[in-house]
Parts: C-alpha cells; sequence; structure tokens
C-alpha cells in the first residue's frame, strides 16, 4: 500500500517518518510544502526534505506556495491559509499518486493547543475535537484519508525519541515567537493557566478534546 506522508523537516515529522519505516511501512511518499514565509530558511527546509528522502530511498514531492499572499488575498490568517494550502497540495499529490491516505504528525499538544484556539474562538465540541487520529477530506472526486498517529504521544516525549535516535532535522524559530495565537497559547496561556491551578493542565484538555471526538464520531455514525 502507498502512504503520503507529510514532512516539514521539523522534529515531530522527522520522527514519525522514522517511526514509520522502523514499523515496515516502505512505500512512503514525502510531501513538503516550501510555504514560502521564511525566504532562504523555507528553501532549505525544503532541500533537507529532499536530502532525507534520497537518503532513504523514498520518493518526494516538493510544492510551493506563496501563504502570505494567499492569506491577504483570502483575507485568512496566515495559519489559516498555510493549513488550506496545506491540504491543497496534499489532494493535489494524492490524485497524481493516486495515494488515498496521508500521515500527519500532529501530536497531543498540537490537540491541546488546537482544542484552546477553537474554544476562544466560540466553537463546539466539534471545533474542540478538530484533531483526530483518524479524518477523511472529500476535495472533488479525491478523497483524502488523514491518520494522525501521534496524537497521544506529547512533544517532549518526541524530543526523547529524536535524542534517542540521534536524528537530524529542522528548527523553526518563528515557533518561539509571540506573533501568531498558537504560540501565545503554548509559550503564555498554557504556562499562565497551569501556575494558577499549580498543576499541567494540558492533559485534563486533552482528554476533553478526546471525549468530545468520540461523541462526533458516534453522533456522524447514528446519523
Amino acid at each position: 500500500r502507498c502512504y503520503l506522508i507529510g514532512v516539514s523537516g521539523g522534529r515531530d515529522s522527522i520522527a514519525l517518518l522514522d517511526l514509520l519505516l522502523g514499523f515496515g511501512y516502505e512505500k512512503l511518499v514525502v510531501c513538503h510544502l516550501d510555504h514560502r514565509l521564511r525566504d532562504a530558511a523555507s528553501r532549505a527546509d525544503a532541500r533537507f526534505v529532499e536530502k532525507v528522502a534520497r537518503n532513504l530511498g523514498l520518493d518526494c514531492e516538493i510544492g510551493s506556495v506563496d501563504v502570505g499572499a494567499l492569506a491577504k488575498r483570502s483575507k485568512l490568517s496566515i495559519e489559516t491559509a498555510a493549513r488550506f494550502a496545506r491540504l491543497a497540495f496534499f489532494v493535489e499529490v494524492a490524485r497524481r499518486r493516486r495515494c488515498s491516505r496521508i500521515f500527519l504528525a500532529h501530536h497531543a499538544d498540537d490537540l491541546v493547543e488546537t482544542a484552546l484556539l477553537n474554544l476562544f474562538r466560540g466553537a463546539g465540541p466539534g471545533g474542540m475535537a478538530a484533531l483526530r487520529q483518524v479524518s477523511i477530506h472529500r476535495v472533488g472526486k479525491t478523497k483524502l484519508t488523514i491518520i494522525r498517529p501521534l496524537l497521544a504521544v506529547w512533544r517532549k516525549e518526541i524530543d526523547g525519541y529524536i535524542r534517542q535516535q540521534r536524528l537530524e532535522f529542522r528548527e523553526d524559530k518563528t515557533n518561539a515567537r509571540l506573533d501568531s495565537s498558537r504560540n501565545r497559547i503554548r509559550h503564555r496561556v498554557l504556562p499562565n493557566i497551569g501556575k494558577t491551578f499549580g498543576r499541567d493542565v494540558r492533559r485534563p484538555i486533552w482528554r476533553t478534546a478526546v471525549i468530545w471526538a468520540d461523541e462526533e464520531a458516534l453522533l456522524d455514525s447514528m446519523l
């Protein structure tokens, strides 16, 4: 079976790629979209991913979209425009490669941050459970199944795996900046909530999001 895998070059997707190869997934097509948001660094990420795929003997698909221009034209946030651009790229590769499944490296911390983001935007349970281990997207005649195996794995566990396996990856310096809502939730909101309650609040938020995802899946099956 052929599977696509989204690889940014960061630690999460590099760890997922290594894990999948270890589990015997050999027919992987590495997919990377250059968002053209960080100039030379973005191009270096693409070259790095291409090199990783070549060294592993895997096929590689590299795309490029000016996400900044797309966001301005569509009146969307950079993050939302990037998400739409990635999905469109993945669907196009899936159609061309006749491969209907893709692995993505979203992890437990991503689920917590996304749940809070959507909660603050007024979303219901479905929005809070926006990241699911398996979800299906239909674009035109193409059906793409998204699989997120790391959704119950925490960022610090991925860091430990990267160190243990001595894997090379690319560090996105924009992850430390506070000009995006997600980064503010990651670096400011969650630590402050944890400090206020005197405990790690990420696990109960994660558990709630998982429960709501299960409830949404049950309601979908009943409908």
